[in-house]
């Protein structure tokens, strides 16, 4: 018997006495204990359990598909995940290769009895997490109130160490001013980030050039007009403005008028079906098509192979590239994306209980969730942080979501039947277009990882 062992620990467990160590000494005492020979130990730390795209994790995955060893032994299941829908998932695709997953601390049967005792296993874990999930943003929510920020202090900002309040950094407020004053001269974020690189300017993070991103999280950041947003409300905050009021609502108008979507374009948009839906799983960035050619020995015919690659991977600045290199032959990563979503069809997921909810239930929670999106853009119109035209927009679309929402039809299994409906059009569709539209119907987006890992996002 040949064991790969899993350890991990977030922040707050390394107190508690999960240290990675520990759970190393527990596990491989029970190995020598029962002549079970450890093949590797997978270490993932500060990393959550509800996460997929832990980089040992993904290790361990690909060496059990490899069939490196028997079993995965963790010290508890939670170690492993703590999401119910990615610890089955995972065990599942396990089972194909042979490889099952022991707790030390945790046995269960292989009985019908045990595989109900493992799921309760994973629903506790799960618990935890969304409980104190709910317990932080309670304590974020009443530090916003106060008018206090939030995790990390934004660019043109320092913690004052007396206080442990916001003040007014002077050396990087007269950037932050800078990076206003010439977006609302026409400059585009790419020429700024550009021209504050040229000039040698520090960026909040040493070391890190200025990018795109970064300019406009500081161009829409609400807090350089002395406000704070949390959980899509605006709070009156208690720190000293850098940015006057008028100079943020230009620069807000320019940002509405310069935006041009981008939906997948050329030739290439015609030719594959992921295109816009798969995105990598380490940036979060969208998957692009990478050609490469291949001659004969002879040299006398030439042949072309194409790939999905993340386009953050294909930057050409290596400090921000992304470091996800994987090349996904385009025919196989497409049958297998189907395959998966048949599999979750089959599996026992947290999809299918909240498919058997009651539609009036799904109903009546979705327009309370859209009625206080409608009070949080009144509340932003009558502190001033929005004008009169930008809160009739978003009236108008909150209140047509409230409309769309009470005409959704009596179906208990709404999701599931789309998800399978669409995987039926597609065995009869051809067009890679009509595909990626069929697809588009009942999912988000398609996330792939390094080490062949996939997340599927469904759409509500």
């Amino acid at each position: 018997m040949k064991a790969a062992l899993y350890i991990r620990v977030s922040t707050e467990e390394q107190v508690e006495g999960f240290s990675l160590q520990a759970q190393r000494d527990t596990l491989t005492d029970y190995c020598k204990k029962n002549s079970i020979d450890v093949f590797d130990i997978y270490s993932d730390e500060g990393i959550s359990g509800q996460k997929e795209n832990r980089p040992q994790f993904q290790r361990m995955l690909t060496d059990a598909g490899n069939r490196m060893f028997n079993i995965i032994l963790v010290h508890k299941y939670d170690r492993f995940a703590r999401k119910v829908e990615l610890s089955q998932r995972i065990r599942n695709q396990l089972k194909k290769s042979n490889v099952n997953v022991i707790s030390i601390t945790e046995p269960i049967e292989d009985s019908p009895m045990g595989f109900f005792v493992s799921g309760l296993h994973e629903l506790l874990a799960e618990y935890y997490v969304r409980n104190l999930s709910q317990e932080v943003q309670k304590g974020m929510r009443k530090r916003v109130s106060q008018g206090l920020h939030n995790g990390s202090v934004p660019y043109g900002y320092m913690i004052d160490k007396i206080t442990g309040g916001m003040i007014i950094n002077d050396e990087q407020a007269l950037i932050v001013k800078k990076i206003f004053e010439m977006y609302n001269d026409g400059y585009g974020s790419v020429q700024i980030a550009n021209w504050l690189n040229d000039n040698e300017i520090s960026s909040a993070i040493p070391g890190a050039h200025w990018n795109h991103y970064a300019i406009l999280y500081i161009l829409k950041n609400v807090k350089y007009i002395g406000y704070i947003k949390h959980a899509g409300e605006i709070y009156q905050g208690t720190h000293t403005p850098i940015i006057d009021r008028g100079t943020f609502d230009l620069a807000q108008r320019y940002l509405t008028d310069r935006y041009i979507p981008r939906e997948p374009k050329g030739k290439n948009a015609t030719k594959y079906m992921l295109l816009g839906l798969l995105r990598c799983g380490v940036c979060g960035k969208r998957m692009i098509i990478d050609v490469s050619q291949r001659y004969s020995k002879d040299r006398s015919k030439k042949a072309y192979y194409y790939y999905y690659v993340c386009t953050g991977n294909k930057h050409r600045e290596t400090i921000n590239r992304c470091t996800h290199g994987n090349r996904y032959p385009v025919e196989t990563t497409e049958c297998e994306i189907i395959i998966y979503m048949k599999d979750l069809l089959k599996v026992q997921t947290p999809l299918e209980v909240f498919n058997r909810v009651n539609t009036d239930l799904i109903r009546t929670t979705q327009i309370k969730k859209y009625e206080d999106e409608l009070a949080r853009a009144e509340a932003a119109y009558l502190a001033g942080v929005d004008d009169l035209v930008t809160y009739a927009k978003n009236k108008k679309t909150i209140e047509n979501k409230i409309s769309a929402v009470k005409t959704i039809p009596e179906s208990k299994n709404d999701i599931k039947e789309r998800l399978t409906n669409a995987l039926d059009e597609l065995e009869q569709e051809q067009s890679p277009c009509k595909k990626r539209l069929i697809l588009s119907s009942c999912i988000g987006s398609i996330f792939i990882y390094p080490g062949g890992g996939i997340r599927v996002d469904l759409l509500e």
